[in-house]
């Protein structure tokens, strides 16, 4: 009766670590998941502004620099009603490059350059914030715990952002 008392104890001590174990790694992906959820929606925010101060930049300037940046932009737009599909990102990188040929433009567009070195230099933080979290979840979701008892829920998991996005 003792040993019997003793192994049910035992049992629901051990039930009970693996449920608080599953609980936080639930917990965990699902903070993951909502950070890559935020800085996506961040990331994107900040794309369109600087798509949309690279749209003034290249309607002030007058130069063959100044229209492919006008036409990288313009790209860079309609890419990003699209969202989710990979020309998305190769766009973005076509308009770096153009921002990065526009960068050295005179003193009336350097504040407009300023704004758009800005709006780069957070849309950057925002990419690597994401693609953090999508580094950090991916593992914990491949744990076998993790698949068979399925503790992403029925979230779609993210993928990694790639595109240039350094002014320098």
């Amino acid at each position: 009766m003792t040993a019997l008392v003793v192994l049910s104890a035992l049992l629901v001590g051990a039930v009970a670590m693996v449920t608080v174990s599953c609980l936080r790694t639930a917990s965990r992906l699902r903070r993951l998941q909502r950070r890559c959820r935020v800085a996506d929606a961040s990331l994107r925010t900040h794309l369109a502004n600087r798509s949309a101060i690279a749209l003034r930049l290249a309607s002030v300037a007058d130069t063959a620099a100044a229209r492919d940046l006008l036409a990288a932009a313009g790209r860079a737009r309609a890419a990003s009603a699209d969202a989710g599909s990979r020309g998305e990102w190769s766009a973005e990188s076509d308009l770096t490059r153009a921002l990065r040929q526009v960068s050295s433009l005179g003193s009336p567009e350097q504040a407009l350059v300023s704004m758009v070195e800005d709006s780069q230099r957070l849309a950057s933080m925002a990419r690597r914030i994401h693609n953090d979290g999508v580094a950090l979840a991916g593992p914990l979701r491949q744990r076998r715990r993790s698949r068979w008892l399925r503790l992403e829920g029925h979230q779609h998991s993210a993928r990694m952002i790639e595109f240039d996005d350094g002014m320098r």
